[in-house]
């Protein structure tokens, strides 16, 4: 049995269910940003609909615009280059 409260962020189950519904995704990306979203728009680029924790969960892209009229495009990385 998975305990989900200990999955980080960073696995792609775990940011895909995050950043899968808008009302959460809003929350969670005000709160790292420290920004006010106006708008925020998914943009899928990449098809991958392996819903699992032991696999590559749905890729999303997401455009956002704040209230100072700046625009972020948002997008999960696992590494640091």
């Amino acid at each position: 049995m998975i305990d989900f409260r200990h999955i980080p962020l960073g696995n792609d189950f775990a940011f895909s269910e995050v950043m899968r519904e808008p009302a959460i995704c809003k929350h969670f990306l005000e709160l790292v940003l420290g920004i006010r979203i106006r708008r925020l728009e998914f943009v899928e680029r990449e098809r991958d609909l392996s819903d699992s924790f032991f696999f590559h969960g749905i890729r999303l892209d997401v455009y956002v615009e704040d209230d100072a009229d700046s625009v972020y495009d948002i997008e999960m990385q696992d590494s640091v280059k």
